[in-house]
């Protein structure tokens, strides 16, 4: 796997992102999204295997997350205006990829906050997609992400953008969190996975066991708040094929209601491939649930029959 560095929407921060090409002769490209409080390194399994099936695989940490920051403090802070920060480095990477093997079909995938980012992405730079996969997707509704959006500024007119609240991010969690543990205490209870070494994991690793600052969670409501607004929906080009998956158990698509609900609408605006499966009784980290060798199938295999 190769490291590098790279600007996205001005010179004023450097961000990281890494490249797997495979052994082969390349039979398309892949762009990977990473969800909040996490980081790209995280996705390499998925990287090791699609490069296997003859993907150029790439992706970045978004501003703010893993390789991407200075220091910790910096963990959580997007930037000025974040959501359009972070699409504008998604674009940044794509660019470079199809730059680097122009004329190679084109998919990406984007997970959890990745997955709204991912939405909003299409909506606008959609053409020239060949395929997509939205992992650990929901919906919300767009007048609960304005309301979001308006404590988040009553907090950062007396806190700053930089403030970090328990408050906030417990606003995050809906009811349907409830019957998972959100703190890392019951690791047999994650909302995460199933898998109890997984979640360890995950709360070991300081690049992910963070708190958002205010401005992180503008960043990602933002991104709901866009994604989930239907004339985004209807935006969409009509002919991507786009894959939704999640497990049914997964808190952020309300158990698999929420994503129902997204399929629904992606199947009213007059989208022609769209295709959904939930994995039963799997929460939000599918990649890193105790069923995941299912699902690098079902992603490779749905992205080598599209190239």
């Amino acid at each position: 796997m190769e490291n590098f560095t790279f600007y996205a929407g001005g010179k004023e921060q450097k961000l990281h992102g890494v490249l797997e090409r495979p052994k082969e002769k390349p039979i398309g490209i892949v762009q990977v999204i990473h969800g909040m409080c996490e980081y790209i390194g995280r996705y390499s399994e998925l990287f090791a295997y699609l490069s296997e099936k003859g993907f150029v695989v790439i992706g970045h940490d978004h501003p703010g997350h893993g390789e991407s920051v200075e220091s910790a403090q910096d963990l959580g802070y997007i930037g000025e205006k974040p959501t359009l920060a972070m699409l504008a480095a998604i674009h940044a990477v794509r660019e470079r990829a199809t730059k680097e093997y122009p004329g190679l079909p084109f998919f990406m995938l984007g997970h959890s906050m990745g997955s709204y980012l991912l939405r909003c992405y299409l909506a606008k730079h959609g053409k020239g997609v060949s395929g997509a996969v939205v992992m650990g997707t929901g919906f919300v509704p767009p007048a609960k992400s304005t309301g979001g959006i308006a404590f988040l500024r009553m907090m950062a007119a007396v806190h700053g953008w930089r403030y970090r609240s328990e408050t906030a991010r417990n606003l995050t969690y809906d009811a349907y969190y409830k019957q998972f543990d959100v703190t890392g205490n019951d690791l047999d209870n994650s909302w995460l996975t199933r898998d109890r070494e997984e979640a360890k994991a995950y709360y070991a690793d300081e690049k992910c066991a963070f708190l958002f600052t205010l401005n992180g969670y503008l960043g990602l409501i933002g991104a709901t708040r866009i994604s989930c607004r239907k004339k985004n929906i209807e935006r969409l080009p009509k002919e991507l094929p786009l894959l939704l998956i999640s497990g049914s158990s997964d808190p952020v698509g309300a158990l698999g209601t929420g994503v129902t609900k997204v399929y629904d609408m992606m199947c009213a605006s007059g989208m022609q491939h769209v295709s959904m499966k939930l994995y039963e009784g799997a929460r939000h980290e599918l990649l890193h649930e105790t069923c995941k060798e299912d699902v690098l199938a079902e992603i490779g295999d749905y992205f080598l029959e599209l190239a």
